[in-house]
């Protein structure tokens, strides 16, 4: 309940701020997605959102992002397999830290490169994310995707083990956010 009520505070921050030329633009569901990509020793496999809520806003006159704040629920994920999907929710921690956030605290675009610096909250903790995306505009449609890797330890969760041996650290996160 706590996440909800400071999204719903970060997103109020955020109509607040907007200028004459500043652009508030939610993405498009349907076309949006947030994706992770794990590994086991005998294995691979990913899992993927559509459900992600991300909002941007933009500077009209210069065609820049500004800000952006994102959120996905971590049982939204699916990776095709119902027992793997139910053990994530189990070792995320999922019912006490439902959602996955993200708000920009610093960007820089230069064409259609975007380098973003904000914070993550993934398992009730707070990290620091720099990452880089691309920015794309076509007849007012803008995309915005790009990748970044996390660790697991980095946030407490415990690894889960398959015949004794612990999936890896890293998950690799790509999004495609898709504003309308």
């Amino acid at each position: 309940m706590k996440k909800l009520i400071l999204f719903t505070i970060i997103l109020i921050y955020f109509s607040n701020i907007l200028a004459q030329n500043q652009l508030k633009l939610r993405n498009n569901p349907q076309k949006s997605f947030i994706k992770y990509a794990a590994s086991h020793p005998l294995h691979d496999w990913e899992g993927i959102s559509h459900k992600v809520i991300a909002i941007i806003i933009t500077n009209t006159d210069k065609n820049m992002i500004t800000a952006v704040a994102a959120k996905v629920k971590v049982s939204s994920f699916n990776s095709e397999n119902s027992n793997r999907d139910s053990h994530m929710i189990e070792i995320t921690d999922a019912i006490k830290y439902p959602y996955i956030t993200f708000k920009s605290i610093k960007i820089e675009q230069k064409n259609d490169k975007l380098h973003f610096i904000g914070t993550l909250n993934f398992h009730g903790i707070e990290k620091k994310l720099e990452s880089d995306a691309v920015f794309k505009k076509k007849k007012g449609t803008i995309f915005v995707s790009g990748n970044f890797p996390i660790k697991l330890s980095d946030f407490k969760i415990k690894r889960p083990a398959l015949m004794g041996m612990e999936m890896d650290d890293i998950l690799k996160i790509s999004f495609n956010l898709v504003f309308e």
